[in-house]
């Protein structure tokens, strides 16, 4: 397989207290040379990498704010996967994939004091914040058993998190 690609990522620091950043990945993996030892020596050169997005991105924001004995904190961010593909399907005369992830997107976000004396950090989050409902991994087995399993993505959650640095 060959899998050409770039990422590049950048933050910067506009005002003290404010940083905001980025990432982006491209890849356009192809094969070289797939030979389906399983499926007859079926030669599958041609079918689209499996597991791989050919893009992602992400942004994200963080502030923060001094006060006597301690910071405020404040964190967003947002990431976006593209469409990817975890199985081919080569059944009666019908060559498609039958189980892919469209592109989507998750938001998150935390708020957080952290005190200096004692060495504690209060924060509350969120994950998922959109409810974005997505795969990360799908399974056909209909062939054997009939079924087709997904392993879904985390829902929208929200917690609380107490640290203490001792």
């Amino acid at each position: 397989a060959t899998i050409p690609g770039v990422e590049l990522e950048i933050s910067a620091v506009p005002l003290e207290g404010f940083e905001v950043g980025g990432s982006l990945g491209i890849v356009d993996p192809t094969y070289d040379t797939f030979i389906d030892e399983n499926d007859g020596d079926r030669d599958r050169s041609s079918d689209p990498f499996t597991y791989t997005a050919q893009q992602t991105y992400s942004a994200y924001i963080n502030y923060s704010v001094p006060f006597e004995g301690g910071e405020f904190k404040a964190h967003v961010d947002y990431g976006h996967q593209g469409r990817k593909w975890f199985e081919y399907n080569y059944g009666a005369g019908n060559d498609v994939f039958l189980n892919r992830e469209p592109s989507y997107a998750l938001v998150n976000g935390r708020l957080s004091v952290q005190l200096d004396s004692p060495d504690i950090e209060l924060a509350v989050y969120g994950k998922n914040l959109t409810e974005e409902e997505y795969n990360t991994f799908i399974l056909d087995i209909s062939e054997f058993i009939g079924t087709t399993t997904a392993f879904r993505g985390t829902p929208r959650t929200y917690g609380i998190e107490i640290t203490s640095r001792f």
